[in-house]
């Protein structure tokens, strides 16, 4: 993969990331990352899909825990061999 086409996949990532975390003013930079590395390791369509944003979404819990919560899953998942 060339240095561009990189860079265009990490403006596209970074963008969906903003665009979620925008509206929440106490998500942290951890979080940012997080989703990140979460949007490169599920992908655009599991990390838009249902199961994903019920978890993201929950008003319940704060954006940090939140993202948080699916990163460590997902780190689970991968350690599991899923």
């Amino acid at each position: 993969m060339s240095r561009d086409q990189f860079e265009v996949i990490g403006n596209s990532l970074f963008d969906r990331t903003q665009d979620f975390l925008k509206d929440h003013p106490t998500a942290s930079y951890d979080s940012y990352v997080l989703m990140m590395i979460l949007y490169f390791i599920r992908g655009i369509e599991t990390m838009e899909g249902p199961d994903l944003q019920a978890t993201l979404r929950n008003p319940r819990i704060g954006i940090n825990t939140r993202v948080r919560v699916v990163y460590d899953v997902t780190r689970y998942l991968m350690k599991e061999g899923y």
